[in-house]
């Protein structure tokens, strides 16, 4: 079963990324959303546990929540930006959306 798991909480306040890291299977997917979009910043601390994660995951970001904190560059690169209307699409495409509060 695939799952779309979003994150919501900012890697540097939280540790729902962390959390989630630990449970998550390889045909899972991560999407960073709101304050959870901190995460996709080359300087978080979580930086070396998502570049081995998308070894078997797919990692995603939401770009307007990225906009709105002004996150736009650089992010890692292992992260793939998406707009709302490829968030509807991911969510469509997986079995579940599970949210980590």
């Amino acid at each position: 079963m695939m799952i779309l798991h979003l994150i919501n909480q900012s890697p540097l306040q939280h540790g729902t990324l962390d959390s989630c890291l630990r449970f998550i299977e390889p045909e899972d997917s991560i999407l960073l959303i709101e304050d959870g979009v901190y995460g996709a910043s080359p300087h978080t601390p979580c930086r070396e546990a998502l570049e081995l994660a998308s070894r078997s995951i797919k990692l995603y970001a939401l770009e307007a929540d990225l906009s709105a904190r002004g996150l736009n560059k650089p992010l890692l690169p292992c992260i793939t930006l998406v707009s709302y209307a490829e968030f509807v699409e991911l969510s469509a495409s997986h079995d579940t959306v599970q949210s980590w509060l």
